[in-house]
């Protein structure tokens, strides 16, 4: 399905114009591509984002740009805009991308979001095991989530395929939801003779003791994020067992940047899982033997580029921007 009119409403429409987006790329649809701001303001200081007039200036867009379909670009612009459609009487099909929480919403911030999943608002999510939990919280039917694998600016946009992959002397962990940095911390501290950087806001560290063979960024933009990972040897990723589902985004750099992947298996991240080919699972409730699986893998070239290589693979064949726009048409005709 093609020659469809989209309203795409994404926090940075106007910021980074030359990021390889669906919206931007797509060449058989034609998007609106419109800041939240045009419609609310959020919540700010107590103050509700002024539903009913945002209604009416998304009804007024939709009718004058015949739109076929809405997408919002997270999960808080995404169940606002899902209120304003449901205000607006409008029959427009809404969908929310990115719809990942780390935990299960609970009280009026449940009742309210199933109220406005109730209308014509479908859901992407990037885990089968998130389609499960969403669809039993918000009482959502399973045919109205979406599952697919996380993709991103990686393998499309050329400042990131620009991006050196020359492997350095050092483990990188990267990240600041639903990381267990305490259990990371504790593996370095088992590998003092190991480089580690963890990349992540002081908050995801905060009261905990850092080993001397750690070194802490934060700070800095997506560019240089991307280059650090594409440039360790390995990639530890250390996910909270306590969240959804968290560590998509992580997975997706590490392959795309040929850095070696060690992560533990979460119902959130299996679907990444290509039997063991793609990347190294690594469970930190026993340290020691972890630190002894990283050396392993470490010390073994041709494991290591196996393994890298397989992670490529996967990564070309799920992480595209295109992958993106398969599924915006299939939602748009159904």
């Amino acid at each position: 399905m093609s020659g469809l009119k989209i309203l795409h409403v994404c926090p940075y429409a106007s910021g980074d114009r030359d990021r390889v987006i669906f919206s931007r790329t797509d060449k058989n649809n034609q998007y609106f591509i419109v800041e939240p701001s045009a419609f609310f303001q959020g919540f700010g200081k107590g103050k509700l984002p002024g539903l009913a007039s945002g209604a009416a200036r998304l009804r007024k867009f939709v009718t004058e740009n015949a739109v076929d379909l809405v997408i919002s670009d997270n999960p808080r612009i995404g169940l606002i805009m899902a209120f304003m459609i449901r205000m607006s009487w409008s029959k427009v099909r809404h969908v929310i991308w990115n719809f990942n929480i780390a935990r299960k919403y609970t009280g009026l911030k449940l009742l309210l979001s199933r109220i406005a999943l109730t209308g014509n608002t479908h859901i992407v999510v990037f885990s089968q095991y998130e389609k499960d939990v969403y669809s039993d919280l918000f009482r959502l039917d399973k045919r109205r989530i979406h599952f697919k694998l996380y993709s991103g600016p990686y393998l499309d946009d050329p400042r990131y395929t620009r991006i050196s992959i020359e492997k350095k002397n050092y483990i990188v962990s990267a990240g600041y939801s639903g990381r267990d940095y305490k259990s990371l911390f504790k593996l370095a501290a088992a590998m003092p003779d190991t480089a580690f950087v963890v990349v992540t806001l002081p908050n995801a560290i905060k009261d905990l003791v850092k080993p001397d063979n750690v070194t802490i960024v934060s700070g800095i933009e997506e560019l240089e994020y991307c280059q650090i990972i594409a440039n360790a040897q390995a990639f530890v990723l250390p996910i909270q067992k306590d969240v959804i589902a968290n560590g998509q985004i992580a997975i997706v750099q590490a392959m795309s940047f040929n850095t070696l992947l060690f992560v533990n298996r979460l119902p959130g991240v299996v679907d990444y899982f290509e039997g063991g080919r793609n990347l190294i699972e690594l469970d930190l409730a026993n340290i020691e033997k972890a630190a002894l699986i990283v050396r392993a893998a470490l010390s073994s070239k041709q494991q290591m580029a196996e393994t890298v290589a397989n992670a490529r693979s996967f990564a070309g064949a799920h992480f595209t921007v295109a992958k993106d726009i398969e599924l915006v048409e299939r939602i748009a005709g159904i």
